[in-house]
């Protein structure tokens, strides 16, 4: 994870795309103007930093002010060695987020699979890749395993920081909200978070205009997919798998999957809620919806292979459900194979995600294209979100037959 080159100042050109836009609306808040502004922000920058590719939008939610601001006060040069070091920190954060998740599950298996999450965490594909291209994922992967923790511990602090973590990158938090939303217990938190992440956006909304700045923030959203680097083939997730089947008008696709996401993120948190009321056990139900709802994430909203930093949190199924196995000639054998079905999926999925680029190599032959890294990296997000599917409906049923059995 700690990459000499992300340390190292940097001219303009060499600048971090990631870094490039976030220094940009930071030295733009700084002088009064809106960098929602998409006209503004592409003559800003072109001013700013001559010889760089197109401005494209600022897409970032306004609660970024503070930490574009942040940035804003160091040169370009600086700026991203700043920058990389606040995402290592956080991504030390993640580790012991990630382990702590992992160790919340009894039994042995949370314990040996701890260490390794937590590394993968660190150096996988997309881990290393954000790191280096300045990108957003390492804090928002943090806020992921804080949501996940927060569902496993109760920790309503922990809900809080991760739901305005999480919202800095809007398409990407809303299954987390409508599992938020879905749940009584933690509708608080969201209303807390939303109070905080007005607050934090409060200097934005005031030198910009409230009207303005959300009217471009929405404007920017819907305009996602016409950058060239959004191209569904350079993504992951179902937009890319929708790609390849030869679905058109990518950009509607690209538009409603988060709306997809915020159903499936809000049927989960309905069945555990029905496990609870059962009296399912908390910590259980915790960890399947944790990483129930950032599987979602990953599979079903548009991301890049930088973007998927978090993936290692959805391991705590495989240790949950390798707690289950039984033996084959035990009464409960279809629950033992159903246990060995979900934690050898998500752990073959692990194995691929944590360089899809050498697993595209090796399959495809030297020199395989991204896409073809997009294409197994995506394949192995589904076999996630089916695993973590299937393990929420197992705890679901389990719980049922003991509440039909105790009546």
């Amino acid at each position: 994870m700690f990459n000499k080159a992300i340390l190292a100042p940097r001219a303009f050109e060499a600048m971090p795309i990631d870094t490039r836009y976030i220094w940009l609306a930071g030295q733009m808040w700084r002088d009064g103007l809106n960098p929602y502004d998409h006209d503004a922000l592409s003559t800003f920058g072109i001013a700013q930093m001559p010889g760089t590719p197109t401005i494209f939008v600022w897409s970032y939610s306004p609660h970024f002010w503070p930490v574009a601001r942040f940035l804003a006060e160091f040169d370009h040069g600086t700026a991203p060695v700043v920058w990389g070091l606040i995402s290592m920190i956080a991504g030390l954060a993640g580790m012991w987020v990630c382990a702590k998740l992992m160790l919340s599950v009894k039994g042995a298996w949370g314990g040996a699979l701890a260490p390794a999450a937590a590394f993968c965490f660190a150096t996988s594909h997309s881990a290393s890749s954000c790191l280096y291209m300045g990108q957003f994922a390492m804090p928002l992967a943090l806020g992921a395993g804080l949501f996940a923790l927060a569902l496993v511990s109760g920790a309503r602090w922990m809900m809080i920081a991760a739901l305005v973590l999480l919202t800095l990158k809007a398409n990407f938090a809303l299954p987390f909200l409508a599992v938020a939303v879905v749940l009584p217990e933690w509708r608080r938190c969201l209303m807390a978070a939303g109070a905080l992440a007005f607050a934090l956006a409060a200097p934005a909304l005031i030198a910009s205009g409230p009207i303005e700045t959300i009217e471009g923030f929405l404007d920017g959203a819907s305009r996602y997919g016409e950058h060239a680097t959004n191209n569904p083939r350079d993504m992951t997730g179902a937009i890319h798998l929708a790609a390849r089947l030869g679905v058109e008008n990518p950009q509607m696709q690209l538009l409603s999957l988060p709306f997809v996401a915020m159903a499936l993120a809000a049927i989960c948190a309905w069945s555990i809620r029905q496990a609870d009321q059962g009296g399912a056990d908390r910590t259980a139900s915790g960890q399947a919806l944790g990483a129930a709802t950032i599987a979602i994430a990953l599979g079903v909203t548009p991301l890049h292979a930088y973007d998927l930093v978090a993936w290692p949190l959805v391991l705590v199924i495989a240790a949950s459900a390798m707690t289950t196995w039984r033996s084959i000639g035990e009464r409960r054998q279809f629950q033992g194979a159903g246990s060995i079905l979900i934690a050898s999926g998500l752990l073959i999925s692990g194995f691929v995600l944590i360089r899809p680029n050498i697993v595209a190599d090796v399959l495809f032959g030297d020199g395989a294209t991204v896409r073809g890294a997009n294409l197994l990296a995506s394949l192995a997000l589904a076999a996630m979100l089916t695993a973590a599917l299937a393990q929420l409906v197992r705890l679901h049923g389990r719980q049922g037959n003991r509440s039909a059995a105790a009546a």
